[in-house]
């Protein structure tokens, strides 16, 4: 259901606003302003040949999507770092500092740990996603995993989420999966194409 904001949804959107900017005396224009905590998003690769990706439902679009991990920097954590890893673990089950992905049996339901063999977390400088009409920023991270034999060692598991709503899974990076993918996970999926083809040069 779709309904018209009113004012007595007001004091339940505390982080709306409109704001006013005159360039001169003469003109003057309202933004709607949403004031939004920062967040990071995580290009998660395995053997620079599979990208973790999370599929969910959506319900401003009324879709299902299939993007990268990401989530709010809360305000518990102490620094954009700390919420990757927590947003990593929550999300796809993966321990950046333990160097572990939880696995889960489909039959059985049990899991299990696959340990990484390397792993490399690259921080990205952050920016504003839409500074149009949001104060929120992204801290974006690359993380690269290397797991010697990963579908010898994955079988017939899953990757799986702690959350309910979410379905983890792990697809080729090749520029055929751009179609598929939302928004910023597309853009950044092609930053990680482009950069292995570069350096093959």
């Amino acid at each position: 259901m779709i309904r018209n904001f009113n004012a007595q949804d007001i004091p339940s959107f505390p982080n709306i606003k409109i704001v006013s900017y005159a360039k001169n005396r003469k003109d003057s224009k309202d933004y709607l302003l949403i004031e939004r905590k920062p967040f990071v998003t995580c290009f998660v690769t395995i053997n620079d040949t599979y990208g973790i990706f999370v599929k969910q439902y959506r319900p401003i679009i009324g879709k299902t999507t299939l993007e990268i991990p990401m989530g709010k920097i809360e305000d518990f954590d102490s620094s954009p770092s700390e919420g990757m890893k927590r947003e990593l673990q929550e999300e796809i089950n993966l321990s950046t500092e333990e160097k572990y992905i939880l696995v889960k049996n489909p039959h059985t339901y049990s899991t299990r740990k696959i340990f990484l063999d390397k792993i490399a977390i690259i921080a990205e400088s952050p920016s504003y996603l839409s500074p149009g009409f949001s104060t929120s920023q992204q801290y974006p991270f690359m993380i690269r995993l290397h797991i010697n034999d990963f579908e010898e060692k994955l079988g017939e598991d899953m990757l799986f989420s702690e959350e309910e709503d979410l379905e983890v899974i792990f697809l080729p990076l090749e520029s055929q999966l751009t179609e598929e993918l939302d928004g910023l996970s597309k853009y950044y999926m092609i930053m990680f194409l482009y950069d292995l083809l570069r350096n093959k040069k």
